[in-house]
């Protein structure tokens, strides 16, 4: 008896200490070739895949190639529900195909969604990927998704550089819910003061310490946090504040100075004695965006039922003092008065306008919570006319709402607070695909947008069930902590937390074959791979004079053949390869490249 009671310690022992360790993903990663010939002549272009990290589900797309300038305000698909202004377009879109780690193929028949041949020519390609199947991985137990919102993760600095570990904050709660909730990190009840957390990614998901916290007035926020160009200890909150005390209007942004573990200060000169105030009454707010560090945008939005006379306005604005350097109404995207009459004879709200909004890429994306509309704005387009790159509305069942038969009167209604999904948050990766949460859809977590809005499907994350989805984050800027942070599966363990699910995009160009001796390398290279010492991925580079069979694999120090990167036929030019190690071993590693009768072997190191 006693020799069991000790083989029970030692086991939750060795237990607990598996569990308290620095959270280090399995990364995805998916590689092609940069660049394939094909005739386009109905024959199938095969495209070798890899996929190193965990298993993925796959999606294939096809677009045009630098024809964005001949594509102007173009409407099309059923209902019109897809605008699309000066971007390159889709032309096909793949089912889902479950690829395992290491060699794949897609296969591509050359023609459109509709089944006709696509003519000859220069198109993008585009691969997007997912983890659907290995369990999530716990991030952090202390915060997550919630209060409407999925809050933000910080990947880089004030310099735009890139972290070396992302940070996540999640939406602002109060002083009371924080205290009974995380424990007990501030114990006053003061009417108005919220809580605003960050977590380094990376670090012992289980460690309360990692947290750090301020506190600041405010009687409610959209659940981003932006922050000062080129001095990230400023923030931008925006505020609900009661009306009694300020009858100027309800929404207002406010600056702060982050004290660590105390009382951010705020700023008084910044707009009107610390208030950033707008014209509007509503709910439907975004709130302040930026990507930490080049600009302060603010966008507005406008849930004033049942008057609906708030315009849908997007400011840029000038982060030292809160000038409005620029405004842009986009109310004409967003308000239809054939549904606001629907919404009132059926005694529904109309819910125009956005309530969140991302900032990527230099774009903006916007969504409303109980809204049909997606919308990609690029604020740096000085013709008003031409902001909107592309908008996704109803009309091709991805975020549609009452296009079941049965919805009588209220068929085809973009807006009303009866419908799901229901949308929490709208982020977008580094190749403009954007995903938004979608609620009360069953047991999926997502709906998936190709980078010229055209909707591709809903996606189910590990573990989904009809539970509540508050949203997906991306971090995808070439870091080991690359994929998507989500809600957490149903877990009464950690009912607010962080979780990870492995994803990657890629691109290539896809074209007839031209042949250019002049630009023909003139010899074989293999680079040093980059990190080098690594943890857990680095990317391996190469060039070819010949088109023709090429591998790339991975020996340990006892010649030992441990991974297959690359084992296909690609054409000549430069191409790359990603490797994921996060399931061997700390060492020193070798890799060859090999294509036709050249061969070329260089050293690496994996750390741990």
């Amino acid at each position: 008896m006693r020799r069991s009671a000790i083989l029970m310690t030692a086991a939750l022992l060795a237990a607990s200490s598996a569990w308290a360790a620095n959270f280090t993903p399995n990364v995805l990663r998916l590689s092609a070739p940069d660049a394939v010939s094909y005739d386009f002549d109905g024959t199938n272009l095969v495209l070798p895949v890899t996929v190193t990290g965990p298993q993925a589900s796959v999606v294939f797309t096809v677009f045009t190639k630098d024809k964005g300038s001949s594509i102007q305000k173009v409407k099309n698909g059923f209902l019109g529900w897809h605008y699309v202004n000066n971007i390159d377009t889709c032309l096909y879109v793949s089912n889902f195909s479950d690829f395992g780690n290491g060699q794949n193929e897609v296969t591509w028949s050359g023609k459109d969604s509709d089944g006709n041949l696509v003519p000859a020519g220069d198109y993008t390609y585009y691969l997007w990927g997912y983890n659907s199947q290995s369990p999530r991985s716990l991030v952090c137990s202390q915060f997550g998704p919630a209060s409407n919102s999925a809050g933000m993760i910080k990947v880089f600095d004030e310099n735009n550089n890139i972290l070396p570990n992302p940070v996540y904050f999640p939406p602002a709660q109060s002083i009371t819910q924080i205290s009974a909730d995380n424990g007990g990190y501030n114990n006053t009840s003061t009417a108005g003061l919220k809580t605003r957390a960050k977590f380094t990614i990376g670090s012992d998901p289980l460690d309360p310490s990692f947290v750090e916290t301020t506190t600041y007035m405010g009687w409610g926020d959209s659940g981003k946090l932006a922050f000062m160009p080129g001095d990230n200890q400023y923030y931008f909150v925006e505020n609900y504040l009661p009306k009694a005390e300020y009858p100027e209007g309800l929404h207002h942004v406010m600056k702060y100075k982050w004290v660590p573990n105390g009382q951010s200060e705020q700023v008084l000169e910044f707009g009107d004695n610390g208030l950033l105030s707008f014209n509007n009454t509503s709910a439907g707010y975004a709130g302040p965006i930026s990507d930490g560090g080049s600009e302060l945008w603010i966008v507005v939005g406008d849930n004033s039922y049942p008057t609906y006379t708030n315009p849908e306005i997007m400011y840029y604005v000038d982060p030292t003092d809160g000038t409005v350097l620029r405004t842009y109404d986009f109310s004409w995207l967003w308000w239809d008065a054939a549904e606001v009459t629907r919404a009132q004879q059926n005694g529904d709200k109309y819910h125009g306008g956005p309530t969140m909004a991302t900032y990527r890429n230099g774009l903006l994306y916007c969504a409303g919570l109980s809204f049909c509309t997606k919308q990609c704005i690029d604020p740096t387009q000085e013709n008003d006319d031409d902001v909107t790159l592309w908008i996704n509305g109803n009309g091709d069942y991805v975020g549609d709402r009452f296009f079941d038969p049965e919805a009588g009167n209220k068929a085809w209604y973009c807006s009303a607070a009866s419908s799901a999904p229901w949308v929490y948050e709208f982020s977008a990766d580094a190749n403009g695909f954007s995903v938004f949460s979608s609620y009360d859809l069953g047991a999926v977590s997502m709906g998936l947008l190709a980078p010229d809005g055209t909707g591709i499907g809903y996606l189910p994350l590990p573990g989904d069930t009809a539970s509540m989805k508050y949203g997906q984050l991306f971090v995808d800027a070439g870091t080991p902590f690359d994929g998507i942070y989500c809600d957490n599966p149903p877990d009464t363990t950690y009912p607010k937390a962080l979780w990870y699910v492995g994803q990657d995009s890629i691109k290539g160009t896809i074209s007839t074959q031209i042949a250019v001796a002049d630009d023909s390398p003139t010899a074989f290279t293999v680079a040093q791979n980059v990190p080098n010492p690594f943890n857990p991925t680095t990317t391996i580079s190469f060039t070819l004079t010949k088109a023709g069979r090429t591998t790339v694999e991975v020996y340990n120090v006892a010649g030992q053949k441990v991974d297959t990167l690359v084992n296909a036929s690609l054409k000549t030019g430069s191409h790359s390869v990603t490797w994921n190690a996060a399931k061997f071993s700390a060492g020193v590693y070798f890799y060859t490249v090999k294509s036709g009768s050249f061969s070329r072997t260089l050293k690496m190191t994996l750390l741990k």
